[in-house]
């Protein structure tokens, strides 16, 4: 196997850029949605339930979103796992972690899994519990701004070889790796 490309977009972008455009991407999300579900419930009064659920709804969306990449491999029967990792003088984080390489389907699906089943699972609740409408919006809208850096993966992988398998290759990014044929 030879690595057809090495994928780091936190060195390619800059964090700082990848934060502004995760941020601004968010708060367009939340204010969209919003609106669109205040102009669908009128008449909903939102119940204030403080700041405490709020802030541990919030503390949540990041292991829930890294579970949410790891569950197609589970599924498919690919050992995967959570990995905390903390670097010096930086924020702790945690990885999805694949011992094998993935072929790029299943790649894919684990790509943008947390996005399609967070988001629907927000947009099902809100409309289900409209009082707690904002909270499911909110949770939808940090999704979704921690999903920008899958749809950025996402769309490196729709530039590789449909053989190409993807092999895990530290907390920042992937190889896509073809097999060459040798003449």
């Amino acid at each position: 196997m030879n690595c057809y490309k090495s994928i780091n977009i936190q060195k390619t972008m800059g964090s700082q850029r990848l934060l502004i455009l995760s941020l601004f991407s968010g708060l367009a999300f939340f204010m969209l949605f919003y609106d669109l579900f205040l102009a669908f419930f009128p008449e909903t009064i939102i119940i204030e339930a403080g700041g405490w659920p709020f802030l541990l709804s919030i503390l949540f969306i990041l292991p829930v979103h890294k579970i949410g990449h790891c569950l197609p491999l589970w599924l498919s029967g690919i050992p995967a796992g959570l990995v905390y990792k903390r670097t010096s003088g930086s924020v702790p984080y945690i990885h999805c972690q694949f011992k094998t390489a993935l072929s790029l389907k299943i790649m894919k699906l684990s790509v943008l899994s947390p996005f399609f089943l967070i988001t629907s699972g927000c947009f099902a609740s809100a409309y289900s519990w409209p009082v707690f409408m904002p909270f499911f919006i909110t949770f939808a809208a940090v999704n979704f701004a921690l999903s920008i850096y899958d749809f950025i993966y996402y769309s490196c992988l729709l530039k590789a070889p449909k053989e190409a398998l993807i092999e895990d290759h530290d907390i920042n990014g992937f190889f896509i790796l073809i097999n060459e044929k040798v003449s």
